[in-house]
């Protein structure tokens, strides 16, 4: 098996499952969602060991980060989400690797935090962001590529 790049990952969002969506520009990284199975107790008093049933699967969470700039459109929407200027909705999100065709991830979720923080002098301004992931996380492949 080949490594894959992370040169060229992308991340997309859009208001809708079948809309338009976007692109979010100056990614440092992104991360795919971190879903986890839950456990549910089966023993009884007769059982001297636990005993355990897989439970729901709880999507879990994913970050990003980014070069933020206040000017570009995206960004500057996405901000609102979690400042209250824009009521927080449910999105959906795309996560593409550079592979051909792009394939990776889509997911509905809703950021929950986005705070844009200059840490040098000297450095850029940037924003980590965190997405609440709601629902099946589903393969995606680009099409046309």
């Amino acid at each position: 098996m080949a490594a894959v790049p992370a040169l060229g990952t992308k991340l997309y969002y859009s208001l809708t499952d079948s809309g338009t969506y976007t692109k979010v520009g100056g990614i440092l990284s992104v991360g795919f969602p971190d879903p986890k199975v839950g456990s549910v107790e089966t023993s009884t008093y007769d059982d001297a060991v636990g005993t355990f049933r897989p439970g729901r699967v709880d999507p879990g969470e994913t970050t990003f980060e980014l070069q933020f700039d206040p000017a570009d459109t995206a960004h500057a929407a996405l901000r609102k989400y979690v400042t209250g200027e824009t009521p927080p909705v449910l999105m959906y999100w795309r996560v593409v690797a550079p592979t051909t065709p792009g394939k990776g991830e889509q997911f509905a979720g809703f950021l929950t935090s986005l705070p844009p923080a200059a840490q040098a002098a000297d450095g850029n301004l940037e924003a980590s962001a965190t997405i609440k992931v709601s629902g099946a996380i589903t393969a995606y492949a680009e099409s046309g590529t």
